[in-house]
């Protein structure tokens, strides 16, 4: 099942959002073309509110959309049972924009080298380069089954000179667009992954 929750500055704003069929995915072009159609004083309301924010003439939305994937299942009891999990994560996606750059700076570790490849694309493509990021967060299962004894991740890049940025180092090419990362007993470590392409 999936579960989808809108928040803004802290508080959950997805009735409100549903109320006015503005879609809870903020980075969709159509939830952009729906905000400009709202009454005006619903985006007063939202502006006060911290819903949606205003940048020069445009109204942006200010929430970043939670979404939850989750299953129920009984257990035997007495017996032993075999859980594997395999999954294509969520991404998120925005065009490239400085702010960007810098909110995402401390969780995945931009360095030099990172931010001249980053420089060069953009020179390369116009300005026009697209940030995609993921989160893999193991807590909520390990701190139920203890570590993950044998840890893989598998990362796809979305073309050949995308740059792939993260905190963990280890990665090894699996080929041209293949990344992957290793450990034994992994916990407790959140990953986070940024393509720039």
């Amino acid at each position: 099942e999936i579960e989808q929750r809108a928040l803004a500055l802290g508080l959950d704003v997805t009735a409100q959002l549903a109320a006015h069929q503005v879609p809870l995915q903020p980075f969709d072009p159509a939830t952009a073309g729906h905000i400009k159609r709202l009454p005006r004083i619903t985006k007063l309301d939202f502006l006060q509110r911290g819903v949606v924010r205003q940048e020069d003439e445009r109204i942006e939305p200010n929430w970043t959309l939670k979404t939850t994937a989750f299953w129920r299942q009984a257990f035997p009891p007495r017996k032993p049972v075999t859980i594997v999990l395999s999954y294509r994560p969520i991404t998120a996606t925005a065009a490239y924009q400085p702010s960007l750059l810098e909110a995402v700076r401390p969780t995945h570790c931009l360095d030099a080298t990172a931010e001249a490849a980053i420089t060069r694309k953009l020179a390369a493509q116009g300005g026009k380069v697209a940030f995609t990021w993921l989160s893999f967060v193991p807590g909520s299962a390990s701190s139920l089954i203890g570590p993950i004894r044998n840890f893989r991740l598998r990362l796809e890049k979305p073309a050949f000179d995308a740059v792939a940025v993260t905190c963990r180092s280890g990665f090894r090419p699996l080929g041209p667009t293949t990344l992957e990362w290793a450990a034994q007993n992994y916990q407790e470590e959140d990953l986070h992954v940024l393509f720039i392409d």
